[in-house]
C-alpha cells in the first residue's frame, strides 16, 4: 500500500497486507524479527511466509484455531516466490481500457451522509456527464472538473491506456479503445449503505460508527463489504461470471464531519501496483474539488508510480511529494499529466533526443540544440540524458553506478496539463531518476514490473535560464520558446521549446588544454575563449 496523503504531505509510510491465493480475505501483517519487503515490491507480487501461529489469528487450513487477533499474521520469515522461478506479477498496458468498480458511501449506520457526493456526481468526475448533459448546475456547491478522470488519463497516456494505440511492447490493442482510459461500459458506480459494524471473512471485526478507529480492519472490511454487496455488478463486467482482472476498486468515503469524525488523518491512499485477481484497492474522501486529482494520484500509484519529489533548493533535501507538475506530487494548482520520468516509464512519452556514452562527443564543449514540443501535443516530447560515460576527472574509486538519469520536458497549459501550477507552467522541467537504462525494467525506469524510484524535480526553467547538472557535467539551457509552425496558425500546439545541451570537463574555461585559445566553450557557460572572464 502506498503512503497515505493529506493535502501536500505524506502522512504515513508504505504498509503491507497479505492475502492467500485461494481466498480474497486481506490480512494485516506484523513483521517480527525480519525486515519487510523493500520498495521494489508491489501489489500482486508473491512471497512465501513463515507465520508464528501462536501469535497470529486464524489462517486458512492451519489444522487448528490460532489464538492471536483475527486478521493478523505475524511473519517471522519470508522468501520471494521469484526465487523459485515464478515471475513477478506484471499488468499489461495498452491491451484494453482499465476497469473500475466504484462505491460511493451514501449512508452510514442508517444515517444519510452530510456534505458528501452523490453517485451521479462521482460518475461525472470519473467518466464525464451523460451525452447532452451540462457539466455543472447552479444547485451544486462547487463546479465539477472540466475533464473526466477517464479522459485525463487517456490524454496523459497519449492513448495507451484507452488502447487506441499499440502498447509499449508493440502489442496491438484489442478491443479497440479511444473512448477513454477507464471503460465506462465495463465499469460501474453505485451507492453503498455502510452498516455500523461487521466482520471480514478472516473474522476481524470492523466498525463504521462515529468512534471508529479507521484502522486496517476497517479499510479492508468496508471494501470487502462493498465487494460482497455487488456480486451481480461484478459478474456483469467480468468474464464467465468472474470479476475482471486488474480491477480498480475505489471506495469514496464521506468527508469527516461533526457527526462522523472518522479517518481525519488522511484524504487518500491505495495500492502500489495492481494484482490480476484481487485487483487494487483505493480509498478517497468525497471532495468535489479534489476527487479528480486524487483519482489520478491513486490510479497512477496502481500503475506502479511512486511519489514525485521536488528538490529545487540547492543543498536541501527533496520534498517527498513536492513536485507540482505530477499527480503524485504536490496538490498545488489543478489537474495535470505525469512528469517525464513517470510518462517514460509507462510508455506514455518517448525522447526526441537521447544523449549517452555513444554520442557524448557531440555535446562536448558544443551546445547542441534540441526542439521539444509541448508535452501534451505529441508523445515524442522528452529530452533524456543517460550519463553512463566515464567520469572526469577519473575518480580513485569508480562509482558503483552512473549518476541519475536526467529528463527534460516542456510543459504548457494544454489538454491534460490545463491545471498546471504557475511555478511549473510554460517551463522546461528537469527531473532526475535514480534508475539505470542498462537495466531499465529491473531498476524501475521502464514498464510496470517494478515500482519507479521517486523522480525528483530539480529545475523549472524559463527562457534564458540554465541548469548545471554537475554530477554528469552537463548544462541544459532553455534558449527560447519558438512560435508555433505555419501549420498551426491558431497556436493550438503552444510553440516549441528550443533547448541546448552542452557537456563540459572543466569548471573554468582556462582549465582546459588551450582553453582560452581553442575556440571551444570548455566550461559550457556560453562564453568562448577570451570572451570568458576566466581568461582575463
Amino acid at each position: 500500500m502506498n503512503e497515505p496523503r493529506k493535502a501536500d504531505k505524506l502522512v504515513g509510510p508504505i504498509a503491507y497486507a497479505f492475502y492467500y491465493p485461494d481466498d480474497t480475505y486481506v490480512y494485516q501483517i506484523k513483521w517480527q524479527g525480519v525486515a519487510p519487503p523493500d520498495s521494489s515490491y508491489k501489489t500482486g507480487d508473491g512471497i512465501e511466509v513463515v507465520v508464528d501461529l501462536d501469535a497470529s489469528g486464524t489462517i486458512p487450513n492451519p489444522g487448528d484455531l490460532a489464538p492471536g487477533p483475527p486478521g493478523l499474521l505475524v511473519v517471522i520469515a519470508w522468501t520471494p516466490l521469484t526465487a523459485y522461478g515464478l515471475p513477478a506479477a506484471v499488468e499489461p498496458l495498452g491491451q484494453a481500457p482499465l476497469q473500475a468498480a466504484v462505491w460511493v458511501v451514501t449512508s452510514v449506520c442508517g444515517q444519510q451522509v452530510q456534505g458528501g457526493m452523490t453517485v451521479k456526481e462521482v460518475e461525472e468526475v470519473l467518466f464525464g456527464p451523460p451525452p447532452g448533459a451540462a457539466t455543472t448546475t447552479a444547485s451544486r456547491p462547487s463546479p465539477l472538473p472540466r475533464i473526466s478522470l477517464s479522459r485525463l488519463l487517456d490524454t496523459c497516456s497519449a492513448g495507451v491506456l484507452s488502447a487506441s494505440v499499440p502498447d509499449i511492447f508493440g502489442n496491438m490493442p484489442s478491443p479497440s479503445g479511444g473512448s477513454g482510459a477507464i471503460s465506462r461500459a465495463r465499469s460501474f458506480v453505485k451507492g453503498l449503505d455502510l452498516p455500523c459494524d461487521g466482520y471480514s471473512g478472516n473474522q476481524a471485526p470492523w466498525s463504521a460508527a462515529p468512534n471508529s478507529a479507521c484502522g486496517w480492519a476497517e479499510l479492508w472490511g468496508w471494501m470487502e463489504y462493498a465487494r460482497d454487496s455487488s456480486y451481480d455488478e461484478l459478474s456483469a463486467i467480468g468474464v464467465d461470471g468472474l470479476p475482471p482482472r486488474y480491477l480498480r476498486r475505489l471506495l469514496v468515503l464521506p468527508p469527516p464531519s461533526a457527526s462522523w469524525p472518522v479517518c481525519r488523518a488522511w484524504q487518500q491512499r491505495g495500492s502500489l501496483g495492481c494484482d490480476a485477481v484481487a485487483g487494487c484497492a483505493m480509498w478517497v474522501k468525497a471532495d468535489r474539488a479534489k476527487l479528480l486529482e486524487w483519482g489520478a494520484t491513486q490510479f497512477g500509484s496502481s500503475l506502479t508510480l511512486r511519489p514525485a519529489a521536488a528538490g529545487l533548493a540547492a543543498a536541501q533535501r527533496p520534498v517527498a511529494a513536492g513536485d507540482s507538475s505530477d499527480p503524485l506530487g504536490s496538490p498545488e494548482g489543478g489537474y495535470r499529466c505525469f512528469n517525464a520520468p513517470h510518462a517514460y516509464k509507462l510508455g506514455f512519452a518517448s525522447p526526441v533526443r537521447t544523449f549517452d556514452a555513444t554520442n557524448r562527443g557531440l555535446i562536448e564543449s558544443n551546445p547542441t540544440q534540441v526542439l521539444l514540443p509541448a508535452s501534451t501535443t505529441s508523445p515524442t516530447n522528452a529530452l533524456l540524458i543517460n550519463p553512463n560515460w566515464p567520469a572526469f576527472p577519473a575518480p580513485t574509486v569508480p562509482p558503483a553506478r552512473p549518476p541519475p538519469l536526467l529528463y527534460g520536458q516542456y510543459r504548457s497549459r494544454l489538454g491534460g496539463d490545463a491545471g498546471l501550477a504557475l511555478t511549473v507552467r510554460e517551463r522546461l522541467l528537469l527531473h532526475t531518476l535514480n534508475a539505470s537504462l542498462a537495466d531499465p525494467v529491473g531498476s524501475g525506469a521502464v514498464g510496470a514490473n517494478v515500482p519507479s524510484p521517486s523522480p525528483v524535480l530539480v529545475a523549472a526553467l524559463q527562457p534564458g535560464q540554465q541548469y548545471r547538472y554537475t554530477a554528469a557535467r552537463v548544462v541544459v539551457k532553455f534558449e527560447s520558446l519558438q512560435p508555433p509552425p505555419a501549420t498551426d496558425p491558431a497556436g493550438v500546439t503552444g510553440g516549441v521549446a528550443a533547448v541546448s545541451v552542452c557537456g563540459y570537463r572543466y569548471e573554468k574555461e582556462s582549465a582546459g588544454e588551450g582553453g582560452c585559445y581553442n575556440g571551444l566553450d570548455d566550461d559550457c557557460d556560453g562564453l568562448v575563449d577570451s570572451a570568458d572572464p576566466d581568461c582575463a
